[in-house]
Order: structure tokens, then C-alpha cells, then sequence
């Protein structure tokens, strides 16, 4: 079977998907409008690959182009494929495992949701209950991931930290989120960190922050207050990781929100005491 550059031996479904990803990178106009559904659902078959070159490089580019980019895809198929990365094949595959290639599968997951939200917010076609349904099982998915690992050997991307602020992100600033649930997206995304076993090295911090601006700065400061009041006793991974999460926040609040960046400054001064 073909072995990609980073040593995983392709299926013969995935390396003839690959050939035809590369083929319409090259050139945008070798697929019509009739095959793009069915190669859609192909690459969200694949959407979990261990190969990085077909479940990042070519599939999940691909997917954010045709879903959200180019409205190609029809309101029906984008449903089906929300209720189905929702499910024990998507966010929920072997949650609570660790080390395993099982976090791919769950991680690219959360993102095929994140470009689905996206282009709602751009042309509303979800229900509120289809809003509920994604922020549900987002929280829940924040409540039981145990694989914080950035990048991986051999594998590229894993970033479950990162694609789970991502999708955080689109859901509280879609029209069908109210307060309370955007802060119980928020609250589980904290707790996320909370659990985290080692410092980001992926720029996860950058990625929670831009997800903490779909609040007021006033409400992104003071949750994040009250978030690391509550858990003074934390050790150094999870301490640093808040500390850079403050700093990026901070930079990314507007000078004219004072009181914001005030309350800011004050917790990354706390933070880097406590070290």
C-alpha cells in the first residue's frame, strides 16, 4: 500500500482519495457541482486519517472551502454530517482514550462542526435545537477528553484544545446562543484546561482566546477571575497555561475596555507570582 511522507501506510480508498484531493487543489475547476457532495462525504469518512496530508492538508481545507467559502454544499447533507460528527463515529470516538490515533478521529471532528456553525452564521439554516444539540455535545466532549497533545509525530495535528475553543468560538457567537449557554460553553471549556496535563505548545492559548472575545471583555475578564480564583491550588503546567491564556486575552482587549484590562493585568500578575 502508499506510505505518505510521514510514514502511514495508506488505505487504497485514501491514497485514491488523495489523488483526486491533489488533483482539485490544482486545479479548482476539475470537479463539478455534482461530485462535490459525494466527495464531501468521502473526506468526512476519512476525517480522522492518521495521515495528516489527507485529513489536514487536503480533506479539512478542502471541506472549509466547499462548506463555508463557497456555500457548496446543501443545507440537508450539512445537517446529516453535524448529526453524525455529533455521534460515536465523530466527537465521541473513544472519548476518554489517550496516546491512541483515536483523537483524530474526535479532534478533526470537532472542526467538520466548527465550519458546519460557521456557515450558519453566515446563511442561518440550524434550529436552535440544532445549536443545543452541537453546544451539548461540545460540553460534553470538554468534560471527558483526556488527549491534550499538540502536534504529533509521524501524525501531525492532533490539538483537541485548540479545535475545541474553535468550535466554542462559532457556537457563542451563532444568533440561536443565549448567555447561559454561552457560558456553559465556556465553563466546560475552561474545565478543559483545568485538566490539562502539560503546557500548550501549540498555540492552544491564542485559539481560547479568540473564543473568550465572543463575550463581552468585561464578562471574559471576570470569568477568567473567577475561573482561577476557584482553583488556586493549580500546578505549574496548568498555572502557565492560564497565565498565557490571560496574557493573549489581554492583548486582544481593546484599549478603551479598561476596566477589562485592568482585571487582566492583575491576574497575570498573580499568576506569575504563584510561580
Amino acid at each position: 500500500m502508499p506510505t505518505s511522507e510521514l510514514g502511514y501506510q495508506r488505505t487504497a480508498d485514501e491514497e485514491n482519495l488523495v489523488r483526486r484531493l491533489r488533483v482539485i487543489r490544482e486545479d479548482g475547476n476539475a470537479i463539478g457541482t455534482d461530485e462535490i457532495s459525494h466527495l464531501a462525504a468521502e473526506i468526512i469518512k476519512h476525517i480522522g486519517s492518521p495521515d495528516p496530508e489527507l485529513r489536514d492538508e487536503l480533506g479539512f481545507t478542502t471541506l472549509a472551502e466547499w462548506i463555508v467559502e463557497r456555500n457548496a454544499l446543501p443545507s440537508e447533507q450539512l445537517l446529516g454530517f453535524l448529526r453524525d460528527r455529533l455521534g460515536n463515529e465523530g466527537i465521541g470516538f473513544h472519548l476518554g482514550e489517550s496516546g491512541a490515533d483515536s483523537v483524530f478521529q474526535r479532534s478533526f471532528s470537532l472542526l467538520v462542526l466548527a465550519l458546519i456553525v460557521a456557515a450558519d452564521n453566515r446563511r442561518e439554516f440550524l434550529s436552535r435545537e440544532d445549536l443545543q444539540q452541537v453546544a451539548e455535545g461540545l460540553i460534553t466532549y470538554c468534560k471527558l477528553e483526556s488527549d491534550f497533545r499538540s502536534r504529533v509525530s509521524k501524525r501531525g495535528w492532533a490539538h483537541a484544545m485548540a479545535h475545541a475553543a474553535d468550535l466554542a468560538d462559532e457556537c457563542m457567537r451563532n444568533r440561536n446562543a443565549s448567555r447561559e449557554l454561552a457560558g456553559q460553553i465556556v465553563e466546560a471549556l475552561a474545565a478543559m484546561v483545568q485538566r490539562s496535563d502539560r503546557v500548550f505548545s501549540g498555540e492552544e492559548e491564542e485559539r481560547i482566546a479568540i473564543a473568550l472575545t465572543a463575550l463581552t471583555p468585561k464578562d471574559s475578564a471576570s470569568a477568567l477571575k473567577q475561573w482561577i480564583d476557584a482553583h488556586a491550588s493549580q500546578d505549574e503546567a496548568t498555572r502557565i497555561n492560564w497565565k498565557n491564556i490571560v496574557r493573549s486575552l489581554y492583548f486582544r482587549t481593546d484599549e478603551s475596555e479598561m476596566s477589562a484590562r485592568l482585571v487582566l493585568a492583575a491576574l497575570q500578575e498573580e499568576l506569575c507570582i504563584h510561580g
